[in-house]
């Protein structure tokens, strides 16, 4: 079985969100296998579920959360939560 990540994000809707993350991930060689996202409109609220193989990703599997956690506080800023999920 491949080795994958996943990201549950969720914070505030603005514009560059989905694109601030993909690139993160592509430009660290990671494959997306999965990425799901919904906007909750009514309380301004942007959700998403990203999945990427971890077998070419640049960035150690001990060392991806916190990766992760320092691009989304530069790019994303003010998000509620965040969670990395490895299998």
């Amino acid at each position: 079985m491949m080795k994958t990540a996943k990201l549950l994000l969720h914070c505030p809707d603005r514009p560059g969100i989905l694109a601030e993350v993909t690139d993160f991930i592509t430009v660290n060689k990671g494959n997306i296998i999965y990425l799901n996202q919904y906007i909750d409109h009514v309380e301004d609220i942007f959700f998403m579920r990203i999945e990427w193989e971890l077998q070419d990703f640049l960035i150690l599997q001990e060392k991806t959360d916190r990766a992760v956690q320092k691009h989304i506080e530069r790019k994303v800023l003010a998000y509620k939560n965040r969670t990395v999920i490895f299998n």
